[in-house]
């Protein structure tokens, strides 16, 4: 069959996750209840693939010794993509339905 592949994580990987974790919680009930016809809840929904990608190759990396930086990145960045990617995305989206600014 397939091969089956783990991957043992530092458990400072862990704790730095459990924060991460609630943000993406908190993130995701607040932009569910927003009465915008879900949009904000898509731009959820790729903030978290793409810490969820940075994340893999973090963990894949150096998945037993983590640096300051990697656990820095792992507990706070994902907020920061929020604030970061909402915008971005939003005027991407408002060009191709042709609004102008």
């Amino acid at each position: 069959m397939g091969a089956k592949m783990s991957v043992n994580l530092s458990k400072e990987y862990w704790q730095a996750l459990k924060v991460s974790l609630v943000f993406q919680v908190f993130f995701g009930l607040f932009t569910a209840l927003l009465l915008d016809g879900g949009q904000m809840l898509q731009w959820w929904a790729v903030t978290m693939v793409g810490y969820w990608a940075g994340f893999g190759l973090v963990a894949l990396r150096r998945p037993q010794d983590p640096t300051k930086l990697d656990l820095f990145w792992i507990r706070w960045s994902f907020p920061v993509l929020c604030f970061f990617v909402t915008p971005f995305t939003a005027m991407g989206i408002w060009k191709l339905r042709g609004v102008k600014f």
